[in-house]
């Protein structure tokens, strides 16, 4: 029970936090796959990110306390597709994308493992109001928990990719994921 009339049920294994991405052939020509393999190559790359970045703790902030980064440069983007375009037009060396972006399905990019643990754990908790729990009972809860227990955060990018870029509905777009389980 979360209080406030909210029940908090199982958390899902999907989480969506801050990443940090940079092209293929950059992560290929450097050997780059951990933010720790990124470190010694920052001060002469160039950041791309939103514009309360530098500020955060779990973005310029934390990269700088547990990676020792500091970048040559840093640019506040306005978007996430603004970062990506950056990124990919040589702009920006490193942009920071949540983990669940639906570009990372798409976009010749790769999300750095953040092999230092910046990112605190946040996952993905279904909540139901209260009342529906006691009107609907064990089945709805026992149904949600089991979408949790599957749900990865691929399968976020997923279904953010159908909704965002292929124009699905949201509901399309969680028929399908489910039918596919």
């Amino acid at each position: 029970m979360g209080g406030r009339g909210v029940d908090v049920l199982d958390p899902a294994a999907a989480e969506d936090q801050n990443g940090f991405v940079v092209t293929r052939a950059f992560a290929a020509e450097h050997g780059v796959r951990t933010l720790s393999d990124l470190a010694p190559l920052t001060p002469q790359l160039a950041f791309g990110g939103p514009p309360e970045c530098p500020d955060r703790p779990f973005c310029l902030l934390g990269l700088e306390r547990v990676y020792g980064m500091r970048f040559r440069e840093v640019l506040g983007m306005p978007t996430r597709a603004a970062t990506l375009e950056g990124l990919l037009s040589g702009q920006v060396d490193v942009g920071m994308l949540e983990t669940t972006d639906a570009r990372l399905a798409v976009a010749p990019v790769v999300l750095l493992a953040d092999d230092g643990a910046l990112q605190p754990r946040e996952q993905v908790v279904p909540m139901l109001r209260a009342a529906a729990g006691d009107r609907w009972g064990q089945r709805l809860r026992a149904a949600l928990d089991r979408t949790s227990a599957r749900l990865t955060t691929r399968d976020l990018v997923e279904l953010n990719r159908a909704v965002e870029l292929d124009g699905r509905t949201p509901a399309q777009a969680a028929a399908s994921w489910w039918d596919t389980q």
